[in-house]
């Protein structure tokens, strides 16, 4: 019994130098807020700072860790489209698996939030200013997580796609010829917009009228199309619409009597610095305008 206690004392010895002098797996390092989230394309960091607080983003306050505040700079090559620069980040997010909310952009400045999942969640705040030339980045690592309930991506909401009308003088024959132009611009606009997630949109046509028109072959008429955002605090929670409407772009027809070109304008309020749009709808909206379909229509 001796010879055998003695036996098993030494393979276990043996075993345990065995594994001491064996390679041991690497424990993979997790990457630093700084390599998270390097600087777009054609950008230089200008400045980084770490510190250890609190931050608030837009579903959650007093979160709390370790943060990286980076200040970027455009170079010389100029800076890159707002859009642009939140599909860059919204693209890391998403690669690392994180999710992206409360993105707003026009042509002039835009921000976003978003948060990767983990032992330790990463949050992250992005603004986008002067253009895109300026970009002011907050990354926070939480030293301390709690359980927090996570939005739903405005893509995975149902939606609606209606028709609607506002006239208040307008005659029934310019009535019926505005009508029209709504229902083809709606036609033609349905299917870049399908299966009409996230928002509840509508096509409107509105009557002009400023008290000079005394023609009734002269009546002006815009189509707008616009949307409510529809939104889920969580994936249990119920869905809401807001009362607000964002107007995405509109068509106005001056003169409906006209002969000879342009017929309409189309103005889009976010793309000259007015209101805000998600990148999702930003999207949506620049494709469509890029359609022969829509050309046909105002040409």
């Amino acid at each position: 019994m001796m010879k055998r206690h003695v036996a098993l004392a030494f393979a276990l010895t043996c075993s345990t130098a065995l594994l001491a002098a064996s390679p041991q797996p690497q424990r993979q390092k997790s990457p630093s807020l700084a390599e998270r989230f390097p600087a777009p394309p054609g950008y230089s960091v200008e400045q980084d700072t770490m510190s250890e607080g609190t931050r608030d983003f837009s579903i959650a306050t007093g979160v709390r860790g370790r943060i990286l505040r980076r200040f970027v700079q455009a170079g010389d090559d100029g800076p890159a489209g707002v859009a642009e620069i939140v599909r860059y980040f919204a693209d890391l997010l998403r690669a690392q698996g994180g999710v992206l909310f409360d993105d707003r952009l026009n042509s002039r400045a835009g921000r976003l939030d978003g948060r990767i999942p983990g032992a330790r969640p990463v949050w992250l705040h992005v603004d986008i200013n002067d253009e895109s030339s300026v970009l002011d980045i907050i990354a926070l690592e939480e030293t301390a997580p709690s359980e927090r309930q996570m939005p739903v991506d405005e893509t995975r909401i149902g939606g609606s796609w209606t028709t609607g009308e506002a006239f208040v003088a307008m005659p029934e024959a310019d009535r019926a010829m505005a009508m029209r132009t709504r229902d083809a611009l709606s036609a033609l606009a349905a299917p870049f917009f399908r299966p009409f997630q996230g928002w509840a949109w509508r096509v409107t046509v509105e009557e002009l009228r400023d008290g000079s028109t005394s023609s009734a072959s002269t009546y002006p008429y815009r189509v707008r199309v616009s949307g409510r955002q529809r939104s889920q605090a969580c994936a249990t929670c119920p869905v809401t619409t807001d009362t607000q409407d964002v107007t995405m772009f509109t068509i106005t027809r001056a003169d409906p009597a006209r002969s000879a070109p342009p017929f309409a304008v189309i103005d889009v309020p976010w793309q000259s610095g007015v209101g805000e749009v998600s990148l999702y709808q930003h999207d949506l909206v620049e494709a469509f305008l890029r359609s022969a379909a829509l050309a046909d229509l105002v040409k």
